[in-house]
């Protein structure tokens, strides 16, 4: 539930923008626009992340969101989706650069459930791909140095301080 919340979170306090015509839904909370992420990407699916997965999925068709979970067994991430329509299960090792790159670009938001020493590989990638991230681990040293970037591109990174 605690990852639910910090979705929330960053829902309601991501940088705001204004009002375009895209083909992303918009909305606004207290006169201020936001464009809504359309494909949420998870990274694990263990039991931490079995809560935010079902939670997702059940907001999915009335928010047009399409969730991508990742885990390293196929089996596991197939589980938690359970032929959902709005989502897909995918499954590769997380230390492989290129496949990595290539799902995080894809997505408009990412959200990771990985062990901890696995989060700055993560962030680097949407550092690079100018994408948010929000995770359930501390702030690290490591990530805390991409600051000064993050802010730059007007990205939010959110972790449990």
């Amino acid at each position: 539930m605690f990852l639910c919340g910090l979705f929330l979170t960053y829902l309601a306090h991501r940088p705001r923008l204004p009002i375009v015509k895209t083909r992303k839904k918009q909305f606004t909370i207290n006169h201020w626009s936001l464009t809504l992420p359309h494909h949420i990407l998870i990274f694990g699916a263990g039991k931490s992340a079995t809560v935010l997965i079902s939670y997702l999925l059940s907001r999915s068709e009335k928010n047009k969101w399409q969730i991508t979970v990742v885990d390293a067994d196929i089996q596991l991430a197939q589980s938690k989706i359970k032929h959902h329509p709005h989502a897909t299960a995918l499954s590769f090792d997380i230390r492989n650069s290129e496949e990595r790159q290539k799902t995080i670009q894809e997505a408009d938001i990412v959200i990771s459930m990985l062990p901890p020493d696995l989060h700055y590989l993560i962030a680097c990638d949407c550092l690079a791909h100018r994408k948010s991230l929000l995770t359930a681990s501390y702030l690290d040293e490591k990530i805390k140095g991409l600051e000064k970037d993050i802010r730059q591109q007007g990205l939010t990174f959110l972790c449990e301080m």
